[in-house]
C-alpha cells in the first residue's frame, strides 16, 4: 500500500467492517509530525529567551573580568548552534512533500539510525555551554582555592548527570514514540493488505 490516498480509495471500494479508518495512517503521521514540530518551536522559544536574559546580563555587569564576559560569549554561540540546527530541522519539514505511508515509515526508521548525528550535537552543545558556565564562575570561585574546587567538581558532577541519565532518558523516550508511531502504521497496513489478499 502505497499513498495515503491509495488507502482511501480501497476503503471507499471495500467498506469492510474490519478496516481501520483510511485516514488513520494519515492522522498518525500528521500528529507525529505535529508534535515533533510543536517540541522544535518550544525549545527555540526557550533558548530565544535565554539569550535576552544573557543579554540582560551583559548589560547589567560592571566590572568583571574578561572570564566572566567570554562565558557569556560563548553560552550565547552555543544556544545558536542549536537554533540554527532546529530552525534547519523546521525548514526541511515545511518544504517537504507529503509523504506516502511508505516513504514516513521508511524516514521514521532513519531517524531512529540518525538519532547518533544528533546526539553528537548534542554532546557539543554541552561541551559548549558547560565550558561557558564553567569560564562565567571563575572570577566568584577564583578567590578561593577550596571554592574553585567545589564549583568545578560540581560542574562535573552536572555534566556526568546530563550526559549518563538525563540524556539516555530523553534518547529513550524519542525511540518510544517512534516505534509506536511506526508499529500503530504497520498494523493498519498489515490489516488493510491482509483485506486485499482476501478478495
Amino acid at each position: 500500500m502505497e499513498s495515503f490516498d491509495d488507502i482511501k480509495s480501497i476503503w471507499q471500494l471495500e467498506k469492510a467492517d474490519q478496516l481501520p479508518h483510511a485516514d488513520e495512517i494519515e492522522k498518525i503521521a500528521k500528529a507525529f509530525k505535529m508534535k515533533k514540530q510543536n517540541k522544535a518551536k518550544t525549545l527555540m522559544g526557550l533558548l530565544v529567551g535565554c539569550i535576552l536574559g544573557y543579554i540582560a546580563v551583559w548589560i547589567g555587569l560592571e566590572n568583571v573580568l574578561w572570564t566572566t564576559r567570554v562565558g557569556l560569549i560563548i553560552s550565547v554561540i552555543a544556544i545558536l548552534y542549536v537554533l540554527w540546527f532546529k530552525y534547519q530541522e523546521l525548514k526541511k519539514e515545511d518544504q517537504a512533500e507529503p509523504l506516502n505511508s511508505a516513504a514516513f515509515l521508511a524516514q521514521l526508521k532513519l531517524e531512529l539510525i540518525n538519532k547518533k548525528e544528533e546526539q553528537t550535537r548534542m554532546m557539543l552543545f554541552i561541551l559548549f555551554f558547560f565550558a561557558a558556565y564553567a569560564f562565567f564562575i571563575y572570577e566568584k570561585v577564583a578567590v578561593n582555592s577550596q571554592l574553585l574546587f567545589k564549583g568545578y567538581s560540581i560542574l562535573v558532577v552536572v555534566i556526568g548527570i546530563f550526559w549518563f541519565v538525563f540524556r539516555p532518558l530523553v534518547y529513550r523516550s524519542y525511540r518510544k514514540s517512534i516505534q509506536k508511531t511506526i508499529t500503530q502504521i504497520e498494523n493498519i497496513q498489515h490489516q488493510i493488505n491482509s483485506n486485499e489478499d482476501t478478495h
